[in-house]
């Protein structure tokens, strides 16, 4: 499956992809922090 991102909502989730390494013992993948940040916001 291909998915084009807005250049804004690529920043985004690379913001979120650093948070989630700081708090990590390991490394988090672009695809990782997306699949987190759709789970989170889809939630409610």
């Amino acid at each position: 499956m291909t998915v084009l991102l807005d250049e804004e909502l690529i920043k985004q989730v690379r913001q979120q992809q650093a948070k989630m390494i700081m708090t990590s013992t390991g490394s988090v993948s672009f695809s990782t922090a997306l699949n987190e940040t759709l789970r989170e916001l889809l939630k409610s």
